[in-house]
Formats: C-alpha cells, sequence, structure tokens
C-alpha cells in the first residue's frame, strides 16, 4: 500500500495479509477492491480508504489490516471509528480489522 509510515518489513507483512484476503474473497466471488496498485481503489468511507472492500449481493464488507506498529496510532483508531460508524448506518455493512503480526 502506498503512503504508508510502517517499516519496510511490517509494510510487506502488510501487503501480503491484505493479498491473502483479497485471494479468500475472489474465492468466494466477491467483487474485490483494494488499496494496492494492482487493484481498483475503494471508496472512501467516512473519510478514509479501507485496504480491502468485498462486494457481494448488494453487501460490502470493509477490511483494515493493522500491524504491530501501526495497531495503536491514532491513524488506526480514526479509521476503525469510522468503519464502525459506515456499519451503524448500514445493515448492508460488515467491517473486519485484521491484524499482522
Amino acid at each position: 500500500m502506498l503512503g504508508s509510515n510502517r517499516d519496510p518489513a511490517s509494510q510487506i507483512k502488510h501487503d501480503q495479509m491484505v493479498l491473502k484476503i483479497i485471494r479468500e474473497y475472489e474465492g468466494k466471488n466477491y467483487k474485490v477492491y483494494a488499496n494496492i496498485e494492482e487493484y481498483r481503489k475503494p471508496s472512501i468511507i467516512g473519510g478514509y480508504r479501507p485496504d480491502v472492500l468485498a462486494v457481494k449481493h448488494g453487501y460490502r464488507t470493509i477490511v483494515e489490516v493493522e500491524t504491530l506498529d501501526s495497531l495503536n496510532t491514532d491513524e488506526a483508531a480514526a479509521r476503525d471509528s469510522a468503519f464502525r460508524r459506515a456499519c451503524r448506518r448500514s445493515p448492508k455493512t460488515d467491517y473486519k480489522r485484521a491484524i499482522t503480526r
């Protein structure tokens, strides 16, 4: 993902997890948008672009991947709050947070 403040090793783990999540959703026939170079970017939700947005039958799943060095930052907390708000506003939206180690 572009524009991150993670150290290079954490960024690699992050991107590998994003790719794993993409494959899982694509394997279930979801339309997948991802905030990595080879994919169409997800829409901005609550002021933030999620790592993955999977869409199927009018339902959407927002997935945000955090690493240990990004997990407890103000930016991560703000994204988490925004994506949770989006779920409360739409019964057809789900949110998952994945943490890499």
